[in-house]
C-alpha cells in the first residue's frame, strides 16, 4: 500500500485505508501522517476528519490536543449527532477540568445514541463518573434543548424511511 500511495499520492482511499489499518494496529504516529495526507486531500471530509482528531488524541495518550479539539468542532459544524465527536468533546472538557459540561456533552450523547450503541458502556461509566465526582446525581442531567431537536428529527427520518 505504501509503496502504491508514494506512486499515487492524490489517492485518498489509499490514505484513508492506510491511516486506518495504522489506527487499529495502534500505530498513531503513523496513522496521524496518513490521516493527515487524507484528511487535506478529502477538502475536510467529516468521517476522514473526525478519525484524524481521534488519531491526534491517541498520539497523545488520549489527551485531545487543542488541533484535535477544532477538528471534532469542525465535525459537528456538518454533522451533529457525531458520536466519536461529541464524546472527545466531552473528553476535552473534562481534560480542561469542566466536568459538569463533560457530563452534558456526555448525556446528551447517549440521547443521540441508539440503544445498543457499542459505546454506549464506555459513555455511561464516564458519566458515572462524573457525577460521582461533582457530587450530583446523573439523572439530573437533561439533555440540551437542541439535542433533544436532533434526536426528535432523527427519529422522524428512521420512521418516515420505515414506512417506504
Amino acid at each position: 500500500m505504501v509503496k502504491h500511495l508514494q506512486s499515487n499520492p492524490d489517492d485518498l482511499r489509499g490514505w484513508t485505508l492506510l491511516a486506518r489499518s495504522y489506527l487499529s494496529k495502534s500505530r498513531y504516529k503513523d496513522a496521524v501522517s496518513a490521516f493527515a495526507m487524507a484528511y487535506q486531500l478529502s477538502s475536510g471530509e467529516p468521517n476522514i476528519a473526525v478519525d484524524y482528531a481521534e488519531a491526534l488524541s491517541l498520539l497523545e495518550n488520549s489527551i485531545v490536543t487543542e488541533e484535535a479539539h477544532g477538528l471534532f468542532l469542525e465535525v459537528l459544524e456538518n454533522d451533529n449527532s457525531n458520536a466519536k465527536a461529541r464524546y472527545y468533546l466531552g473528553m476535552f472538557e473534562a481534560q480542561q477540568g469542566n466536568l459538569l459540561s463533560a457530563l452534558q456533552a456526555w448525556v446528551d450523547l447517549v440521547t443521540l445514541s441508539q440503544k445498543d450503541a457499542p459505546w454506549l458502556p464506555i459513555v455511561k461509566e464516564k458519566i458515572d463518573q462524573a457525577s460521582k465526582e461533582l457530587g450530583i446525581r446523573a439523572d439530573t442531567i437533561k439533555p440540551t434543548p437542541e439535542v433533544q431537536k436532533i434526536a426528535l428529527d432523527i427519529q422522524k427520518a428512521y420512521q418516515n424511511a420505515q414506512a417506504k
